[in-house]
């Protein structure tokens, strides 16, 4: 409803000087009444007393009661000159009501709209009043606040299924140093496919594109006296052809982004089992590591190693 409606605006359109009265219902001896600051209402505006008060609660059983059966009211006022212009007259334009029962159990009444209704009427008639009231506690209960979160914990990478069971586990740690190394060993090597323990950096085994390109550049600035023309050239390619063929299969749509996540999930867990493999190989006798000498090479080459942990 508009202020023009509510008796807020005259005739011609001027605004009005309106404030608000409100009367609690405590103390039970002098319910406490105070007055808002007088504003000048105008058309396309709301009137914003911005009013902040201090309200006596005594804590005691007839303000329990009182807080119960009883309400906040609020009268929207306004001053107009009477017959003689020196003389100031008042008169109700509207009012509300607040329910106090729910600071029996609660402390905040945050950001309440109060439905005002015209004078001697009780259904609303569109206009409003912010009311916003807060107690240090409760006047009956304690408050009770349910609130739901999410903790995030981040810890140690898991291989999923490529883990070891629990069986494993205590097997290998009832055992002496040597043996559960070279147990661990053998285990890890089982897991892993012939051609990630031969050649664990093969084109064909590197999924993502940031690690695709990151083996470009490493091959690029490589020193040409360390590795062969001939095998610089089919590195290359190799590299070259897998990274298009992964642009490629995104731009015809063959592959989604969720499908590309859970490659790099999957070869993210088969990669920690080679981190973990080459780990327990160099601390077992050349002997007793279950890799072939070109694997422990691979991981100890400059940049190979940053690849794999960038992978990981």
């Amino acid at each position: 409803m508009s202020q023009r409606e509510a008796g807020l605006v005259g005739s011609e359109g001027e605004g009005e000087h309106v404030f608000v009265r409100y009367e609690a219902p405590f103390p039970k001896d002098a319910p406490h009444v105070g007055n808002t600051a007088t504003v000048r209402t105008g058309l396309g505006h709301a009137a914003d007393f911005n009013h902040r008060a201090k309200l006596p609660l005594p804590r005691l059983g007839s303000t329990e009661h009182a807080c119960r059966r009883r309400s906040l009211n609020f009268l929207v006022r306004r001053r107009k000159k009477g017959l003689l212009k020196w003389w100031d007259e008042e008169e109700t334009i509207t009012h509300g009501q607040l329910s106090l029962a729910p600071l029996l159990s609660q402390c905040d009444l945050l950001e309440v709209s109060v439905p005002l209704a015209k004078e001697g009427r009780r259904r609303p008639m569109g206009g409003s009043l912010t009311v916003s009231l807060r107690l240090h506690h409760p006047l009956k209960e304690k408050e009770i606040a349910r609130e739901e979160g999410r903790t995030l914990v981040v810890g140690p990478w898991s291989t999923g299924r490529l883990s070891p069971t629990a069986a494993s586990k205590e097997e290998s740690q009832g055992l002496p140093e040597k043996e559960r190394k070279d147990a661990l060993a053998a285990r890890f090597a089982e897991e892993l496919t012939e051609l990630e323990r031969e050649d664990p950096l093969n084109a064909s085994l590197l999924v993502s594109n940031d690690v695709l390109e990151h083996e470009l550049s490493l091959l690029a600035a490589s020193n040409p006296e360390k590795l062969l023309e001939s095998e610089r050239v089919i590195r290359e390619a190799e590299l070259n052809m897998k990274l298009n063929l992964l642009v490629l299969r995104v731009q015809r749509e063959e592959i989604t982004i969720d499908q590309y996540v859970s490659t790099l999930v999957e070869r993210v867990k088969r990669d920690k089992v080679c981190s973990h493999l080459h780990f327990w190989c160099f601390s077992l006798p050349r002997s007793s590591c279950p890799l072939p000498s070109y694997f422990s090479f691979c991981f100890l080459r400059r940049g190979r190693s940053q690849c794999l942990v960038k992978t990981a």
